[in-house]
């Protein structure tokens, strides 16, 4: 099915089914195959960058946003060369907790689910800075089957010693036995921490690591070392 240029009718006349609404509906499905052939996959996640918000409420498009006690969130833009409100694009997200016990920033969780298998391990990467060092910032995946229910909630990241500059930040994790969607969850100055302080989110990534020759090999943990063999350029430590 190739993309059809349609033209726009006139005020006044009569919208006939097949010669506008049928193919307004195939001209979105051709371009979402062209999209998915371009990213590969599915596994991506929805305004990872924040630059849309298309209702202009002033929370991006595909996340919703929770405040904890105090809490205070802001859609931020760069509108000046240098003022590094982002770092991906224009826009990037903002959490400020005012400090003390209860009080924190907030979270925001991806609305779509991320379709994945249980038999790949992934990265997820985002970049990010505090105003201070000793806030706390987590990120948390939750597991879904294939029928959206839920299975489980895993931590992958969890920090008090936060860099105050733009910094590109990763983490690994495997989905558990029957997940087929995932869903993200970014944490800014959770409110276990009393400190008070400013955390940005920007370009958050979902990547699949593929290997062509891959071994498994189980290391004790107390002690231990392993030293990889000739020929092997990454090494994935699941926990």
């Amino acid at each position: 099915m190739p993309f059809i240029t349609i033209t726009k009718p006139n005020v006044g006349d009569p919208t006939k089914k097949q010669s506008f609404a049928d193919l307004v509906i195939d001209n979105l499905i051709f371009l979402w195959n062209q999209f998915l052939s371009l990213v590969g996959s599915r596994e991506i996640i929805v305004n990872g960058s924040f630059e849309s918000d298309a209702d202009g409420d002033g929370i991006p498009d595909g996340w919703t946003r929770t405040l904890f006690t105090g809490g205070s969130f802001s859609h931020e833009q760069s509108t000046a060369i240098g003022d590094l409100k982002s770092f991906h694009g224009a826009r990037a997200i903002k959490f400020t907790s005012p400090g003390g016990a209860g009080n924190g920033g907030g979270y925001v969780d991806t609305t779509d689910f991320v379709e994945c298998s249980e038999n790949r391990a992934y990265w997820l990467s985002w970049q990010s800075k505090s105003s201070v060092a000793g806030v706390r910032n987590k990120v948390d995946v939750t597991f879904y089957d294939s029928t959206k229910t839920l299975i489980s909630t895993q931590n992958i990241f969890d920090s008090t010693t936060n860099p105050a500059a733009w910094t590109i930040q990763t983490a690994g994790f495997k989905p558990v036995a029957n997940t087929r969607f995932v869903k993200f969850r970014f944490t800014g100055a959770d409110n276990t921490n009393t400190t008070a302080g400013d955390v940005w989110f920007d370009n958050i990534q979902i990547l699949t690591l593929v290997f062509n020759n891959s071994i498994a090999v189980n290391v004790p943990c107390a002690g231990h070392t392993w030293t990889p063999p000739f020929g092997v350029y990454l090494v994935v430590v699941l926990i």
